[in-house]
């Protein structure tokens, strides 16, 4: 770990949530508790039995979360440069997590604790504010997924999250988007064709 932090990074990313609006020695608490790590190829920040207990801002690279269900690889979400996770579930019930985090790309990634977070929340009004706009983005992006795979026809689905990350098919596996889409690796290979005749 080290603490080269981009604050300006930091700033852009989150001012949108409000964090411009924070008292300056309240920001600067927030970024002199942050930890960076960086983490290569095919490592993880958090594994199947851990306890999440921390908050994670993508700096570079693409992670993604994942689960297992009846022995089959399921992709929750990827999180590209300016994403944010955390295990949810294990970070609020401070059980084991059922859900990895895996490195796809050699990334920076920004940590922030549990404990630090509580800390920043109890001592000031305006950090608290600000975290449960985060967290509360968080679940609504899990709502979001849920309500996708609900409604949304399977090119719809690859539609938005290509919108999300346009070069996704170039940086992950067919195998790993179709678990995401809920489709088959053939079924996406045809939403795909589909697609390309369409643009045509």
């Amino acid at each position: 770990m080290d603490k080269n932090i981009d604050v300006n990074y930091i700033l852009e990313q989150y001012e949108k949530f409000g964090i411009k609006d924070l008292p300056q020695n309240v920001f600067d608490d927030f970024v002199s508790r942050i930890q960076v790590v960086k983490k290569k190829r095919h490592e993880f920040l958090l594994k199947e039995g851990e306890v999440c207990d921390y908050f994670a801002i993508v700096k570079t690279g693409l992670l993604r979360m994942f689960h297992y269900k009846k022995g089959k690889d399921i992709s929750d979400i990827f999180l590209c440069a300016g994403r944010y996770c955390v295990g949810i579930e294990s970070f609020f019930k401070n059980e084991p997590s059922q859900r990895i985090i895996e490195v796809l790309e050699p990334s920076e990634i920004y940590l922030i604790s549990k404990k630090d977070l509580a800390e920043l929340c109890d001592k000031y009004l305006e950090f608290d504010l600000f975290s449960q706009l985060l967290i509360a983005r968080v679940i609504s992006g899990f709502q979001w997924k849920v309500g996708m795979l609900l409604f949304a026809t399977a090119e719809e689905r690859l539609d938005i999250i290509l919108q999300q990350v346009p070069d996704l098919m170039q940086r992950v596996s067919s195998v790993q988007v179709a678990s995401y889409l809920g489709v088959t690796p053939e079924t996406l290979s045809r939403v795909r064709g589909r697609m390309a005749h369409r643009e045509d």
